[in-house]
């Protein structure tokens, strides 16, 4: 977790009190600022501006399946109480139009790519701008102009203070998980790079994403190992890791995917070697509603994975 911390392009270390001082009024002007451009009202200027904030905490999160188990992506506890969390909400709900706006498998091969920890990678300045070129080009109504939403953006994404071990830091790059701004930014950032390579990923016979894993198959080893490398080349920030099949099976997300001989594709739920099975106990006392709650969710993932 120190050697993400001692990259000083994206972590510099401050002095707590003085970073949330300095962020409660850079959030406090900007608010105002949006107050008398008439873009908010009364209300929602008193419910953006930050009141008793504090900073988040940070922590690593174990992958307990992996080798070494190494950290996953950094995250951030508490965001809740932020300066910046209330005016990164407006902003995510501001932003719902662009983010709107934006087979047989026998002998083929199957593989899973993985982001290397990509919020913290993800070019906080320049998805900004690929953003606000998007509503630009299409003509996206989002409520106020450009050059505020990239002040705005800018203060909410490069200004997230947060102590580890007593000491205080501010991300001045990449996008922390907890951020209500981190998923739609990380996503119209892979979203980019993926128009950027349509032509490397029509050489797959499928490629499907959810938020940082992705599911390939292609007609050779050699040729996912192809595809991998050159998404590798897109951007300098971006780094994959692969996982290729066994024994004709693949484990992407919650499905256990197995190639039948007859080339088809059979489906089931998937639990790693780390998962106890432990849930509810039903004479516990819990409401009973709880205990039909979890039933029924675990059978709604099974049936739409397996169907």
């Amino acid at each position: 977790m120190e050697s993400v911390l001692h990259d000083p392009s994206k972590f510099v270390l401050e002095d707590d009190c003085e970073v949330l001082k300095e962020l409660e009024q850079q959030i406090s002007t900007a608010v105002q600022f949006l107050l008398e451009g008439h873009f908010i009202d009364e209300s929602t200027a008193h419910h953006l501006k930050p009141k008793g904030t504090r900073s988040a905490q940070l922590y690593g999160l174990p992958k307990l399946n992996k080798p070494g188990v190494p950290l996953g992506p950094i995250l951030l506890l508490s965001m809740t109480n932020s300066p910046q969390h209330e005016l990164a909400k407006w902003l995510e709900k501001l932003l719902e139009p662009v983010h709107k706006s934006m087979i047989n498998v026998k002998g083929k091969h199957m593989a899973s790519f993985d982001f290397q920890s990509l919020f913290t990678n993800v070019p906080g300045r320049e998805v900004i701008r690929i953003m606000c070129d998007h509503v630009e080009q299409n003509e996206l109504k989002i409520g106020i102009p450009v050059s505020v939403l990239v002040r705005q953006l800018l203060l909410c994404t490069t200004n997230v203070s947060f102590s580890f071990l007593g000491w205080a830091y501010r991300q001045i790059d990449g996008v922390a998980i907890g951020t209500p701004l981190s998923p739609i930014l990380a996503h119209l950032f892979l979203a980019h790079l993926e128009e950027k390579a349509s032509k490397i990923l029509e050489r797959s016979q499928l490629y499907k994403r959810y938020v940082d894993h992705v599911l390939v198959i292609t007609i050779s080893l050699e040729e996912t190992t192809w595809i991998m490398d050159k998404l590798d080349r897109l951007h300098p920030n971006i780094r994959f890791t692969m996982e290729t099949e066994i024994e004709d099976t693949l484990h992407f997300l919650d499905i256990k995917m197995t190639r039948n001989n007859d080339g088809t594709m059979a489906r089931s739920v998937y639990r790693k070697e780390t998962w106890t099975g432990q849930c509810l106990q039903f004479d516990s006392f819990v409401s009973v509603e709880y205990e039909r709650g979890l039933v029924r969710t675990l059978f709604q993932t099974a049936r739409h994975i397996c169907t």
